[in-house]
């Protein structure tokens, strides 16, 4: 990851938020839905012990300009588009390659600049239209 991680807060955030619905297929995601709520409380940054799981980590990261984490947040596996099947009494899992749709809430500190999804350690390419994906994340506008 770009940048070394700022000191995010141990305490709970209340401030700006910004609400994504965000929709993963084929190893890249785009913004589908977008609510900005001026004030609500998100949990504290996660950081896991002595960083050990974010080069495997799913996670959604709020970075600032420079590239540092200002927010971290884990999330479930935005690759797995797997289901279970219950047949004659067994279970199996099956791939069904279906779009995954997240809810996420990044908080919007004033340094903050982007939204970045990472699933298992590596940033997913964000889908622009056509444009080249690429993995700098989704762009926060400045707040006033």
């Amino acid at each position: 990851m770009a940048g070394s991680a700022a000191k995010p807060s141990t305490h709970a955030y209340r401030g700006p938020v910004r609400r994504l619905r965000v929709a993963v297929s084929d190893g890249t995601w785009r913004v589908v839905k977008e609510m900005r709520v001026e004030r609500m409380s998100v949990r504290a940054h996660w950081s896991p012990p002595e960083g050990r799981g974010l080069e495997v980590g799913n996670y959604v990261e709020v970075i600032d300009s420079e590239g540092r984490v200002l927010h971290r947040q884990p999330v479930r596996d935005p690759l797995d588009t797997s289901i279970e099947i219950l047949d004659r009494g067994r279970i199996s899992r099956v791939d069904t390659k279906r779009e995954i749709l997240l809810d996420i809430l990044a908080p919007e500190p004033k340094k903050a600049r982007r939204v970045r999804l990472v699933a298992h350690g590596r940033d997913l390419p964000l889908a622009e239209g056509k444009k080249k994906p690429h993995t700098r994340g989704f762009e926060l506008p400045a707040l006033k």
